[in-house]
Parts: structure tokens; sequence; C-alpha cells
């Protein structure tokens, strides 16, 4: 079964949330990004992409980068422009496309710890294979500031009582609400700190949600999980409570009745929907592989097929 866990997040002031909102490192390039942000020091890409505050020609790999991440971290800190709350809570995140039409779509993810054993235990699954450069670099983001800076999206079986909890909160009002201009998308943002709800959605995904899907965010997850496998190694004294090292911070599930109505699917085994999902994606990007090859062979140019994508029971 699923594991989660609260925790002590790093979060911005209300006066400042929508400066320091920034879209995921890896849609952007240097140069994209370096404008997106550009008079605004509060931009968290000065984090995920520090790069952008070094002199042109510097690569997302270099030494000098990944320095730049620590110096940039700390002084977010350091700045206040994000502070770490005191107690360990779980927090509710919204997301829409289009926030301000009539009948706006917001998908809601609940933000916690999830457990890196359950990645290695395959508890946690993906569909995408991970490049190995790729996962070293987020790896070496996650060593350096003893954070995930950027959360991963997951998805999970929906459990009726998990809906009835996230909805009687976001029926609040939120901690932050906000549109990005980058994107037009709009953001959402509940804290739990009642230590009885807390307590009950623990209980409620180790109980009745036996797996979780990576949605987005293969190569953070892996990052994550390896880092919490070379430290556990590192540590003599590993008690499985240790949250720095032990979980992946932060990270969203989204229920699964968002992405899957139930109503209007036949009744099917928990996790054949998206089981289902993913072998169609995989079977048209075979496909187009196959069709693509085919049209180089005759043009007498080789084209190596990739699969990008597999599916794990």
């Amino acid at each position: 079964m699923s594991v989660i866990k609260p925790f002590k997040g790093w979060r911005p002031g209300v006066d400042i949330v929508q400066k320091l909102a920034s879209r995921p490192y890896d849609v952007l390039n240097t140069e994209e990004a370096r404008k997106e942000c550009e008079g605004n020091p509060y931009s968290l890409l000065h984090v995920t992409k520090a790069e952008i505050d070094l002199p042109e020609g510097h690569k997302d790999s270099d030494l000098e980068t990944y320095l730049k991440v620590v110096e940039n971290f700390n002084s977010f800190k350091d700045f206040g422009w994000i502070k770490q709350d005191e107690e360990e809570k779980l927090y509710i995140y919204a997301q829409s496309m289009n926030p301000t039409d009539a009948n706006a779509h917001w998908q809601y993810g609940i933000v916690a710890c999830a457990y890196s054993e359950d990645y290695v235990n395959k508890i946690i699954k993906k569909h995408e294979l991970t490049r190995k450069d790729k996962e070293e670099d987020r790896m070496k983001h996650v060593r350096l500031t003893n954070a995930n800076v950027e959360p991963v999206f997951f998805a999970y079986p929906a459990v009726a009582e998990i809906d009835a909890i996230v909805s009687k909160i976001t029926a609040e009002k939120p901690i932050y609400d906000f549109i990005a201009k980058e994107d037009g998308f709009g953001h959402r943002f509940w804290i739990i700190d009642d230590k009885a709800t807390i307590a009950r959605l623990v209980e409620l995904f180790d109980k009745k949600v036996p797996a979780m899907y990576i949605a987005d965010g293969h190569h953070r997850s892996a990052a994550a999980a390896l880092v919490g496998q070379e430290k556990k190694e590192k540590n003599p004294a590993h008690t499985g409570k240790e949250e720095l090292y032990d979980r992946h911070l932060p990270r969203q599930p989204v229920e699964r009745h968002r992405l899957q109505p139930r109503r209007e699917r036949p009744q099917r085994p928990q996790h054949q929907g998206l089981l289902q999902g993913f072998a169609r994606e995989l079977r048209h990007r075979v496909q187009m592989q196959l069709h693509q090859r085919r049209r180089q062979v005759q043009l007498r140019v080789p084209l190596p097929l990739r699969v990008r994508h597999r599916v794990q029971a």
C-alpha cells in the first residue's frame, strides 16, 4: 500500500507567491527562462535553472551552475522569500487551465511526502524510461539543496473519503489564489494543519491506495529515490523515518476520477483504465515510429526505432 507523510514545507508569502511561481524547468531552454524572469528576482527559475544568472555559454550541467543553485536557494531563505512551516502539514494544490471561464475545470491534489522505498519496490509506478544524464542532473539538485524544489504529479485510484476531505477543505478560502501571467493557468493552495485530518489521510493511503502512478516527473522521481538510497546506505543508524531522504518532497497525487470519470465508463478492475491508457499511447507511438522507419528505409536513410514509454503492472 502507499505511504504518504506530512512535512514542514518551505513557502513564500502571499505578497510574492505570484512572482515566485514559475513553469517547470524542463519546458524552457536557458534563453527562454532568462527572458521569462527578467527583472524578477523572486522567480523560482533562479533556483531550478540557475545558469540564467551566469554569463552566456554556461550549461545547466556545469559545476558553476550547481554552485549557483545553492547560492540562489540559500538567498531565497536568507531574504525571507520562503519560510519553513514550524510543524508538519499536508497541503492541497489546485490548478486550472481556464480559471476565468464560468465552467472552469480545476484539478486538485494532495501535496505530501511519498516514500522513496515505494518507488524502489514499484508501488509508485512509472510508464516512461529515464535518461541517466537527466537523472544525475536532478540528483545533484537534491544533494546540494537538501530539498525537492519542484513537485511531481502522481495519480492514484479514487477513494471516496479522500475526495470528501479534499472537497471540504477546498470549500474554504485558499491561502494562495492567483493566475500566472506567463500561461494564464490558475493556482490555488490550502494548508491542512488539523492533526486528526492529517492522520486520517495518511491512514487512508496506507489502507486503500495500493499504488500510485507517475503522471509527470519521471526524472525528478528517479532522482529523489536514488538520492534516498544513497543517503540510506551512508547512514548506519537508518530507521526508515528520515524525511530528507526517505521521502520525495513534495509530491502531488491527483484523484483518478479527475482523469477518468467513473460515471462514463463501465466498471473494471481498479488499475485497468490507467494501464489501458498507457498501452494505447504506447501502441500509437510504436505505430508512428514504424511508419517513419518504413519511409526512411525507402529513402535509404536509417532511422533507429526508439520506444519512450512502457507499461508496468
